[in-house]
């Protein structure tokens, strides 16, 4: 599943084939610089599954070598709680 981060959007890109494909938008903040990254779906999914709340926050650290870190995002949407933190590798994005 590859994520692409633009300013106030979030799209999510699922399916390798042309069979299978599947592309949606959602209203996102982001924080810094465009990014696109990749997840195997079923381990983003463990991750976001075991919070209990509307928001996540997703922390990155470089677009180069980006690591991720999934957290339940507090009351205001800019605090992340500190209570569960996710850790996530990406997948190699191809082309």
């Amino acid at each position: 599943m590859r994520l692409s981060f633009e300013q106030g959007v979030l799209i999510l890109e699922a399916g390798s084939s042309d069979d299978a494909q599947a592309v949606e938008r959602v209203d996102a903040q982001l924080d810094g610089d465009d990014i696109s990254i990749a997840f195997n779906p079923t381990f983003l999914l463990d991750g976001l599954s075991a919070i209990d709340s509307p928001v996540a926050q997703l922390s990155f650290t470089t677009s180069t070598k980006p690591r991720a870190a999934l957290r339940q995002a507090g009351r205001g949407r800019a605090e992340a709680d500190e209570a569960y933190k996710y850790l996530i590798m990406p997948v190699r994005l191809s082309g």
